[in-house]
């Protein structure tokens, strides 16, 4: 937390702020690989049709996001399995 606090300051942005959160993800070395997932939308969470804002996914007990490939590699291995 220290180096977040040190980063805000030389910044002159809260903490807090939401303009914090962007500048901490534009200069995020893995933001490319997000296009790599399978993002969850509002409406696939809620059930609220018509929403397919990105949700934020927190859940700290799960696989985590599946990966856009994933689907493509265990229909293979099926298929391998299946045709001997």
């Amino acid at each position: 937390m220290d180096q977040l606090q040190m980063i805000a300051a030389d910044s002159g942005l809260d903490l807090d702020s939401q303009q914090f959160a962007q500048a901490m993800d534009a200069r995020d070395p893995l933001a490319h690989l997000r296009s790599e997932f399978v993002m969850p939308t509002v409406s696939q969470v809620t059930g609220e049709a018509g929403n397919d804002k990105a949700c934020v996914y927190m859940c700290g007990n799960s696989l985590g996001l599946q990966p856009k490939r994933a689907r493509r590699m265990v229909c293979e291995e099926l298929d391998e399995w299946a045709n001997g």
